[in-house]
């Protein structure tokens, strides 16, 4: 047990240095905290790491937290923080959740339900159990790795989630008539032209079985007064199409992605079966080509004045879909630029901002291709 003990904080200690880069005051509040457990005294440690975390969430917080409650004896603590901290993407801490925290079972059958060999299947089951609860999560796959069948069970309530084998809940029936109730029935496009707002989210969405939107929260912990704002306008919102499971009206879960600016706003709902490629026969392109495509960022990106101020300068490496139909989704961070969260936010504006893509295509049909694209913030 000291052992490990030793070894969690040295990984503490190093992910301090990481995480102290960003001047803000959740990093303030990080660093106290670092202060803290230094001295032994855990439960300010865990105040502070928890209010670093509202302000800000970040891998090595949830880690030194997880840390923590760990020393407190707070092992459903420990493992609920170590599980943020490895879906923030922390190698180390994914390494001890499964270790410690989680199991996952895979059982192969056949079509008639009989358990099969890993060569002659017809449907592999992966089962994935938690030692700090009851909860669980189901997935059933065919043969081609289409997903047939999700659900997890939370607090002995089981929601299904997107699938072969379940209707998705969805306003009206289409993701054109959510955008339109938000847009004509609700002012947070209003509040997004006065306030300029720029948000690109993902929410975790839950709706009940008459459809009706139960609980909404930010994936990443996300807490943007836009974000706030949708989360409200959303939950007043009247009843979508219930998803349904063999005919049945089911609880389901389901992600959200939101992009907002000026007078855009795009929405997709998750489907894990389709397909995004990552190299395909004709790539995407911006309309005009590689150098209109520079000349636009060149035209419309705006130096951020705090990072010119303080000589800042640097990449900011992003990643995103274009989507069969030209348009861009699911914009990532893959690497901001060091110390300058308002540049990373100023290149998310950008992408953004721009026009419908030619789409990429696979066997000449148009399909979702992942597209990465670095914004060079330099001084002049």
């Amino acid at each position: 047990m000291s052992r490990h003990y030793f070894f969690l904080c040295f990984v503490f200690l190093m992910a301090s240095a990481g995480f102290s880069q960003f001047k803000s005051k959740a990093v303030k509040l990080y660093d106290a905290g670092n202060t803290a457990f230094a001295k032994n005294d855990y439960r300010a440690a865990d105040s502070l790491f928890s209010l670093s975390l509202d302000l800000e969430p970040h891998p090595d917080a949830y880690y030194n937290r997880a840390v923590c409650r760990r020393k407190l004896g707070d092992s459903k603590g420990y493992c609920i923080d170590m599980g943020g901290a490895a879906n923030m993407g922390d190698p180390e801490a994914y390494k001890i959740f499964w270790k410690q925290c989680a199991k996952r079972d895979t059982v192969y059958k056949n079509s008639s339900g009989d358990i099969a060999s890993k060569i002659s299947f017809d449907a592999k089951e992966y089962i994935t159990s938690y030692k700090y609860n009851t909860n669980f999560e189901y997935e059933k796959y065919g043969k081609e790795d289409t997903l047939l069948l999700s659900k997890v069970r939370e607090d002995n309530v089981v929601f299904y989630r997107p699938c072969n084998e379940v209707s998705v809940a969805m306003y009206k029936g289409s993701i054109d008539s959510l955008i339109r109730y938000i847009k004509e029935k609700t002012d947070f496009m209003e509040q997004v032209k006065i306030k300029h707002w720029l948000t690109v989210a993902v929410l975790e969405i839950k709706t009940n079985e008459k459809g009706k939107i139960i609980e909404l929260k930010a994936e990443d912990g996300q807490k943007d007064e836009s974000v706030e704002v949708l989360k409200s306008e959303l939950l007043a919102m009247p009843e979508w199409d219930p998803a349904r499971h063999v005919e049945k009206p089911v609880k389901f879960q389901n992600k959200l992605y939101m992009a907002c600016f000026d007078t855009t706003l795009s929405i997709k709902l998750y489907n894990p079966n389709e397909e995004k490629f990552v190299r395909v026969e004709t790539m995407p392109e911006f309309p005009g080509g590689s150098i209109e495509m520079m000349k636009f960022v060149r035209e419309n990106l705006n130096y951020p004045l705090s990072a010119k101020e303080a000589g800042i300068a640097g990449k900011c490496f992003l990643k995103f879909v274009v989507n069969s139909d030209g348009r861009l989704s699911d914009i990532q961070i893959l690497k901001g630029v060091p110390g300058c969260p308002e540049c990373d936010k100023e290149a998310k504006r950008v992408i953004l901002s721009m026009p419908k893509w030619k789409p990429g295509t696979q066997k000449g049909k148009p399909v979702p291709v992942f597209f990465n694209l670095p914004i060079n913030f330099q001084l002049r």
